[in-house]
């Protein structure tokens, strides 16, 4: 996700999700998009009172209004989102006035408060009334604020309350304990309305932000409840529940999951930022991103044909714990990474790739060197200068001859 102008062109696609909240609306109710001017967008939880003064406040987490630990009280927030065309001054609806630090460990919370500009900008009622506002009658059970396309994760809202020092207009009473099996619902920037069913509780989950990956103790999780941008949404007791998989656009990360033995979705929401906003952008990447969705079931049905064994999994994983929070901070900011594609990074990918030929059918195999052979190219870049070089006309007609070698492929429609 980001800012930048996209051009839609009309091709068969994987889950496509409704934006309807993404506008500039005046007053603001909680459920649409708002973030600090350097975040691309998030969702604002609700309306809050401030303990210490009781001025009047937003509430969403860290990483939407003070920028993953990086923001300083007293910046700007705006309402919409900057991905979505906030700008400062014109659409600064509050300031940011405190947030709690996260931490690479013992972390709680992702969440953070901002003090309202002018009172009558904001209204406390949820974004066309899908659902009610925190009070006695509809508790609040926590601050949505990472997940993936079958789990959800949450703050309980007990936790953020106390750590931010703040209240619910309506009282003290408007809080729940999560317990399993309980149905909750949510209005997000990105999904709207959404309901699911508490599946999980006292969760440890690892969440991927620009510093690295940091440990969540004591969590909730759903089935799939949000996307990207759904993050800071309030989770309340109600809704008709669910245990909703939208995994079968993410089937790569689920096969990845299943073969290295963690669990990847909370890098859901990371990955579709960076195909959405970089990646996409460039010719090679976008006809790569058509090419799996138009062939996505047999792509499916391929992979399923795999049976790693336990030394290739063995050699996967320490792959993985080597190069992880690398892949993570490139993907979050491609172009401000300034780690160059070296040799030992090409010798580690050659070794990778002798061990998963024996997976590979004669021809897919010859067409893995042809992509190793283009990659060699790379060598020196960083990771923008690598996106530039994916939209490479040359590159570009390398890829598609490459890939029109793999005869079960079929080539999306121009």
């Amino acid at each position: 996700m980001g800012g930048d102008h996209i051009e839609v062109d009309v091709v068969e696609t994987g889950p496509v999700y409704p934006l309807a909240f993404t506008g500039r609306t005046r007053p603001a109710p909680s459920g649409t998009s708002i973030g600090h001017p350097l975040v691309t967008a998030g969702t604002l939880g609700c309306l809050v009172r401030d303990n210490t003064d009781s001025s009047l406040c937003i509430l969403s987490n860290n990483h939407i209004l003070a920028n993953e630990n990086a923001a300083t009280p007293g910046d700007a927030i705006v309402q919409p989102g900057a991905y979505d065309g906030g700008t400062t001054p014109d659409d600064t609806i509050a300031t940011l006035k405190r947030f709690i630090t996260i931490g690479m460990s013992g972390n709680t919370v992702d969440a953070a408060i901002a003090q309202v500009t002018t009172p009558s900008d904001v209204v406390d009622q949820m974004m066309n009334n899908l659902m009610p506002v925190p009070s006695p009658r509809h508790p609040a059970v926590g601050l949505l604020f990472a997940g993936g396309c079958n789990r959800t994760f949450f703050n309980p809202i007990q936790d953020v309350l106390t750590k931010l020092n703040i209240a619910f207009p309506a009282g003290a009473d408007s809080t729940a304990t999560a317990e399993l099996g309980m149905n909750v619902e949510k209005v997000g920037r990105t999904t709207e309305y959404t309901t699911s069913t508490v599946q999980e509780i006292d969760v440890t989950t690892k969440v991927s932000y620009n510093f690295g990956q940091a440990a969540f103790d004591g969590q909730i999780a759903t089935a799939w409840l949000s996307d990207g941008g759904d993050s800071g949404s309030l989770v309340c007791q109600g809704g008709a529940g669910g245990n909703e998989d939208h995994c079968g656009g993410c089937f790569l990360t689920s096969m990845a999951s299943s073969m290295l033995g963690e669990d990847l979705s909370v890098h859901q929401q990371l990955e579709k930022e960076f195909r959405e906003r970089y990646l996409s952008q460039t010719r090679v990447g976008k006809y790569l991103i058509d090419v799996f969705f138009h062939n996505q079931e047999r792509l499916v049905n391929r992979a399923r044909q795999v049976r790693p064994s336990e030394e290739d999994r063995a050699h996967a994983r320490s792959l993985y714990d080597r190069y992880s929070e690398l892949i993570t901070r490139i993907m979050a900011r491609p172009y401000a990474d300034e780690t160059r594609l070296s040799a030992e990074h090409l010798t580690e990918a050659r070794q990778a790739l002798e061990l998963t030929k024996k997976y590979m059918t004669a021809q897919e195999a010859a067409v893995a060197d042809g992509f190793f052979d283009l990659a060699k190219r790379a060598q020196g870049l960083k990771p923008g200068e690598v996106l530039q070089a994916l939209n490479n006309p040359g590159v570009y007609n390398q890829v598609k001859q490459l890939v029109s070698r793999i005869d079960f492929l079929q080539q999306p429609e121009p």
